[in-house]
């Protein structure tokens, strides 16, 4: 990797870290991100550089012809304190708790590259986004990096930053990604040939035709099922009345006790709303029916759709 290539690269790393660092500073304040290290270096000196222990998420970066594998490393014990401060909990009744301090550490991490990649796709003006995938705790990173057909064959790009929270300590969090994670940030580099080098024959292929799709617009009433698809009318489907929803934080939610109120997003007496698979049909009142809830139909919602 040349140095223009990779002081380029630094540059709009610091860049994307402003608004990763603002994403921190709203979930609890005071917080930095600084990039202390990019670097080129081989699968040996990343797996010995890694923390053994970790916490670890998959991602991808996408552009318009590139997709690149990445992996985000931070220490075991880091990620639980750093997620413990998230929560409002004390770090040493947090050890316990591995499932919700992965979900709440991708949570975290996904909000911090959502902003970081928003502005870098306005600064390169290029399609330009980033996905996470699943997170797991690890106890050997060097097995999760050597994992076969993660990476294009020679060196490995390492990012090193330093995450600062006022009154909390600091935090070192470790991205690997193939050294494709150029192009996708617009600067060409071309990978080694792979093993059995070469290029591949070309797939031969021809063009195709399909016929006209008509589209014809049909209300969703028992009228309109016709005698062979009659069956239809005797499945079952899971009916669901919402009286209201609200948003809680994680440590909301750990903290509640018996007799605590929850207040939701609905006036008493609103109607409420009828659901069919996550779908909203209609609304209606809520009534008691010989000593069972029921709900009256007062409206039915997007019928034609």
């Amino acid at each position: 990797m040349i140095s223009a290539d990779r002081d380029a690269m630094r540059e709009l790393l610091e860049l994307a870290a402003v608004p990763a660092q603002n994403t921190l500073n709203t979930l609890m304040g005071g917080a930095s991100v600084i990039l202390k290290e990019i670097k080129e270096v081989s699968l040996e000196a990343l797996t010995e550089r890694l923390p053994h222990f970790s916490m670890v998420v998959e991602g991808c970066a996408f552009s318009e012809k590139e997709e690149v594998r990445m992996l985000y490393f931070m220490d075991r014990d880091q990620a639980q304190r750093l997620i413990s401060v998230i929560c409002g909990l004390p770090g040493a009744a947090f050890g316990a708790m591995d499932e919700i301090a992965v979900s709440a550490f991708r949570e975290v991490l996904s909000q911090c590259l959502e902003a970081s990649v928003t502005e870098l796709r306005g600064f390169l003006a290029r399609d330009m986004r980033q996905e996470l995938g699943r997170a797991y705790l690890s106890d050997s990173a060097g097995s999760t990096v050597k994992a076969p057909g993660l990476w294009e064959e020679g060196s490995i790009l390492m990012l090193e930053y330093r995450i600062a929270l006022e009154g909390e300590g600091e935090y070192t969090l470790y991205c690997a990604a193939s050294m494709l994670l150029f192009n996708v940030f617009g600067m060409e580099y071309k990978a080694g040939k792979a093993a059995g080098g070469g290029r591949r024959s070309a797939i031969p292929v021809r063009s195709v035709s399909f016929p006209e799709f008509r589209y014809m617009s049909l209300e969703d009433t028992a009228e309109t099922i016709g005698e062979e698809r009659g069956r239809i009318r005797e499945m079952s489907l899971d009916v669901s009345v919402r009286i209201g929803e609200t948003i809680c934080k994680v440590r909301d939610i750990l903290s509640l006790k018996p007799g605590q109120l929850i207040i939701l997003d609905k006036q008493a007496g609103s109607p409420a709303d009828v659901v069919v698979k996550e779908r909203l049909i209609g609304k209606g009142d809520v009534l008691v029916s010989s000593d069972n809830f029921a709900v009256r139909i007062t409206e039915i919602v997007n019928k034609s759709e």
